[in-house]
């Protein structure tokens, strides 16, 4: 892991100070670390648990005790009601699990760090604990930093969360996890460090390079592998052998490497073509059940999925008794890789959530009758619930389910459900997804969005805002990429947008464009330049 890791950048937004995994509590002791799926977090987490322990081991005197827990696995007492009381559990929780690590009188040892130089509590996962569980894991937390403070200004606690899940409940833990960081997309010099430790079967250097030009030669695809996750499947697929073109959209990106997953190139080698066509439609067609209903239920931990269920319908699907069904199932856990057990005969996890999200995706599009109508409706009513941590359980899988809606399914009609949502961060998605400009919906969605960022007075640039604006900007200049390519009349461009949000105010000028030049230095000053003279004054302060 140490030789291959990237450093992964986070940041408070504007153009504050960064850190990465080596000064990470230099941003406070209570902290929030937001990214989107697939951005690293729970890889971050790993890393600064390894040199935490790494550092502590050298100079036992001053550095902290780490404790590394998924959030999925807490299951508080029904009876504890009381912060105070659930805090105290969650504390006995993670003395018991450092207690059962080999080694001389290790309860005793998490006493006096409590106490002392302090623990370093790493929590993974905020949205992946079970909906009947939230309220109880959320309370827990608060408790647990009013405890720790309590025992050593030395305890350190970090949780990680989706950007998605974030927004929905950051009410419940702002005031005790008051500091916010955000996982970083890759940078262009990142994704060339990356490729470069990438350990290729051979000439490394030469491919790395290969590899890194076919990514900037496709501006879409060098945003999607911005994301660590997608990197390394594309890195690990590596389409240079011409089995068909590179892809160009995250949809059509994860059908080629599910397909990769589900038949495995050695299969295709000594298997007839026919068999192997069903054996993967049986296969996604099964997985896809599967992930949709446990997307559906919001009370199972996101993709922490039930083996006892997936039993029933695998003795459905290969008409068999449970006990071969559950042998079958850990045969594809096995071939495909695609799913792991994580609980023996109780539960099940996909590779990413993302995974569990496409092939719910795939079952509504072309599996279940009347699933895209099923997905909306589950969708509204998630959004409107009141239990805020369930608000966002679908919005990943719907961009993908209508990016792969047959043309006799009406996509155009499908994004008008979606619009009415008027969930836009999701609309936007889907227009990246379907490049689907010419309906009435894109003038709608660039107007209502370039409007709202437009809108300065009383509004503060933070952290969500930023975030809002670099989405805005990457759809909008993937549909200057269409209009280019189809002949079309293109939209007002992004420069045109941004000079009217600086509205010649330097100090945000510098906020955006520092913030946007983070994520993407060559789109910033791209849009710098198009916004024309007075913003690049702004800039240099003439």
């Amino acid at each position: 892991m140490d030789e291959v890791y990237v450093p992964l950048t986070l940041e408070s937004g504007g153009y504050g100070r960064t850190y990465t995994s080596l000064n990470l509590l230099e941003a406070g002791g209570r902290l929030l670390i937001m990214g989107d799926p697939g951005s690293g977090k729970s890889t971050l987490v790993k890393k600064v648990y390894r040199d935490t322990c790494r550092q502590t081991a050298e100079k036992p005197g001053q550095g902290r005790l780490p404790i590394l827990r998924d959030l999925k696995n807490l299951n508080p007492p029904a009876h504890l009601t009381v912060e105070r009381d659930l805090a105290e559990w969650l504390l006995n929780e993670l003395r018991e699990q450092v207690a059962q690590v080999e080694g001389f009188e290790m309860a005793e040892l998490f006493d006096t760090w409590l106490s002392g130089p302090g623990l370093f509590v790493l929590l993974d996962g905020m949205d992946e604990v079970a909906s009947d569980r939230y309220v109880k894991v959320a309370t827990a937390l608060r408790g647990l930093s009013q405890r720790l403070s309590e025992k050593s200004p030395g305890n350190a606690v970090v949780v990680t969360m989706r950007v998605q899940f974030y927004q929905q409940v950051r009410a419940d833990l702002l005031e005790d996890y008051p500091k916010t960081l955000y996982v970083r997309p890759f940078s262009p010099n990142e994704i060339f460090l990356f490729l470069q430790r990438w350990p290729f079967a051979s000439d490394r250097e030469k491919n790395a390079n290969r590899v890194y030009r076919e990514l900037n030669d496709r501006p879409t695809l060098r945003d999607l592998c911005g994301n660590p996750l997608v990197l390394a499947m594309y890195t690990q697929r590596d389409w240079k052998d011409g089995n068909g073109k590179i892809p160009e959209s995250r949809t059509e990106f994860y059908s080629r490497v599910v397909e990769e997953l589900l038949v495995m190139r050695r299969q295709r080698q000594i298997q007839h073509p026919g068999r192997l066509d069903t054996e993967y439609r049986e296969r996604e067609a099964f997985l896809g059940r599967l992930a949709l209903e446990h997307l559906m239920d919001p009370d199972q931990p996101a993709n922490s999925l039930d083996w006892k269920r997936a039993l029933v319908l695998g003795g459905q699907t290969w008409k068999c008794s449970e006990v071969e069904a559950a042998r079958r199932l850990r045969q594809l856990a096995s071939v495909t890789g695609i799913i792991s057990e994580e609980r023996r005969g109780e539960s099940y996890r996909f590779i990413h959530l993302t995974f569990c999200e496409f092939l719910a995706a795939k079952e509504c599009a072309d599996g279940e009758e009347n699933g895209w109508r099923r997905l909306i409706d589950r969708h509204r009513a998630f959004r409107d619930s009141l239990q805020v941590q369930n608000r966002t359980r679908l919005s990943g899988t719907l961009p993908f389910a209508h990016a792969l809606l047959r043309r006799g399914q009406k996509p155009e009609k499908a994004l008008a459900d979606v619009a009415d949502l008027g969930d836009r961060s999701v609309l936007g998605q889907c227009f990246l997804e379907t490049q689907l400009y010419e309906t009435r919906q894109w003038p709608e969605y660039f107007h209502a969005e370039r409007n709202d960022l437009m809108e300065n007075e009383g509004r503060e640039w933070d952290e969500a805002r930023l975030r809002q604006l670099h989405a805005f900007s990457v759809v909008v200049r993937d549909a200057a990429e269409w209009a280019e390519r189809t002949e079309r009349t293109p939209d007002p461009d992004l420069g045109t947008v941004f000079e009217k949000i600086v509205s010649g105010n330097r100090e945000r000028l510098l906020t955006i464009f520092t913030s946007h030049a983070s994520q993407d230095a060559a789109a910033a000053f791209s849009l710098a330049d198009q916004a024309g003279p007075r913003s690049s004054r702004g800039l240099s302060g003439k």
